[in-house]
């Protein structure tokens, strides 16, 4: 089981880095917004969320994590995620299959293997579970006593990243 800590910032166009951090508080990696062009930040100020993608580096080794949103259009909600870790590149999917705003959840397909993630309307706590096993492996919540907006990601299978998952669920917290 590994624990981590890093805080959302409370605008939803901010592209400022935001650290992760493991239980001793040493930084572990970091991950940001990103705009293609300058157009597509114009227009996300307007129509909101037009354009929703992220980046994040690990510090300590070449992991490279990039998310980028393949439909703004219409409000279809598709992200393809790119990991770049040494020196091979592995491509996943990530889709919206929300039914009720109030109960989102998106599927991620992850090589083999496929999520669910799932956000609780009551307590505000994402879980993310094998759709086969349907076992949680992760849960992302509000940290007690914490900062005001600072999360913690606990996760139970060492198969996951603990770079992507702090992007799905700043885009989760950013749509719903």
């Amino acid at each position: 089981m590994e624990r981590y800590y890093y805080t959302c910032p409370l605008l939803k166009m901010s592209t400022a880095p935001i650290a992760i951090e493991d239980e001793g508080g040493n930084a572990v990696g970091s991950f940001h917004r990103i705009f293609t062009t300058r157009t597509n930040k114009a227009v996300s100020w307007v129509v909101d969320n037009w354009q929703l993608s992220l980046e994040g580096r690990h510090i300590h080794s070449e992991l490279h994590v990039k998310i980028m949103d393949s439909s703004p259009w219409l409000g279809r909600r598709k992200w393809t995620i790119t990991t770049m870790r040494e020196g091979r590149e592995s491509l996943s999917f990530l889709k919206d299959r929300s039914k009720i705003a109030t109960h989102p959840r998106l599927i991620w397909r992850n090589e083999e293997h496929e999520y669910v993630i799932a956000k609780d309307p009551l307590n505000r706590t994402t879980t993310i579970s094998d759709s086969c096993s349907h076992a949680i492996v992760g849960e992302i919540a509000k940290v007690p006593g914490g900062k005001l907006n600072q999360r913690e990601l606990v996760i139970y299978e060492n198969a996951l990243c603990p770079l992507v998952l702090p992007c799905i669920d700043r885009i989760m917290k950013t749509i719903y």
